[in-house]
């Protein structure tokens, strides 16, 4: 069955169940011939914008409805981290689900909603510098520019883990995923 999986990856020259991807960002390995790992680059894929789409239209709705103890069209501050966690978990199933269809891999029914996310990364915003009217003295040394390593969150949910540690939509995200679907090139018996 693999080898079925490597001619439509490629050949014999590419890793056993790496499949060829023509989705941004994206790629793919075949675990089974059901099951796939996608690997998504956020900054590629663009899902910094598309994650604060998502979040626009998730506030545009909650300040529609009424919370208890807060006027009309307030949204409770304790529940703004739950809606940036859906809105990077949208913003993921969406995109895995994109991958899958430009990859010919067509998910099982309830395949959206069984993905599993086990890591994700993203790198922390810029810290803003003060400004101060101070003059640099001639003699001076500057220190060299701060290396930002991205961060990466692990473990049972990761996701709310990165929003939690300063992710917020608008800051694109990189992800693996593991999800199930049948490949549309191949014919497995």
């Amino acid at each position: 069955m693999f080898d079925a999986i490597t001619e439509v990856a490629g050949g014999e020259n590419d890793s056993p169940g790496a499949i060829t991807s023509t989705f941004r960002g994206c790629s793919m390995t075949a675990i089974s011939p059901t099951e796939y790992s996608v690997q998504i680059d956020g900054d590629e894929a663009d899902l910094g914008r598309f994650s604060e789409q998502i979040y626009k239209k998730l506030m545009i709705d909650a300040k529609q409805q009424r919370f208890q103890g807060f006027r009309p069209g307030t949204v409770p501050p304790h529940l703004l981290a739950t809606y940036k966690r859906f809105a990077m978990d949208e913003t993921a199933r969406e995109t895995v689900m994109e991958a899958l269809s430009q990859n010919n891999v067509k998910p099982f029914e309830k395949s959206r909603e069984e993905a599993t996310f086990a890591t994700v990364n993203f790198m922390p915003p810029k810290k803003k510098k003060k400004k101060g009217n101070k003059k640099k003295k001639s003699g001076a040394v500057e220190s060299p520019p701060e290396v930002v390593e991205p961060t990466s969150f692990n473990g049972e949910d990761p996701m709310m883990e990165a929003v939690k540690n300063g992710w917020a939509p608008g800051i694109p995200f990189s992800f693996e995923a593991k999800i199930k679907g049948q490949s549309m090139g191949v014919d497995v018996p």
